[in-house]
């Protein structure tokens, strides 16, 4: 069977699982990784704070930056901005029908892939 089969390797280096400075947010490295059980109740207050502030801005304004660039990829608002590109003139085109549909689908997916 499987008894006795694991052997444990001594020389082998092993990172500790939380080693992250408690209030080091600014370093990559540390921000995302975990820190040791003895931090103080004021630090993981604040920790769970920034991090509902930081989730709450996101949930509810992310909708902004996508919503200014459907408008400005508009087919309307483009041929305003470039009114001599000839293919934004007629909304019965084929390409204005394409920008105006496949626009801000793109852009949510694009959005999304980025920032899931």
């Amino acid at each position: 069977g499987g008894l006795d089969r694991w052997i444990e390797i001594e020389e082998l280096p092993v990172a500790p699982l939380a080693d992250a400075p408690p209030c080091d947010i600014m370093d990559c490295r540390s921000c995302c990784r975990p820190v040791t059980l003895t931090i103080s109740e004021r630090e993981k207050k604040m920790r769970r704070f920034l991090g509902l502030t930081i989730m709450f801005f996101f949930c509810f304004f992310y909708t902004i930056p996508l919503a200014l660039t459907s408008q400005m990829l508009n087919p309307a608002k483009l041929h305003e901005a470039f009114p001599n590109w000839k293919a934004l003139d007629n909304p019965d085109n084929f390409f204005f029908r394409l920008m105006a549909g496949i626009s801000s689908g793109l852009m949510y997916t694009l959005f999304f892939s980025f920032c899931p």
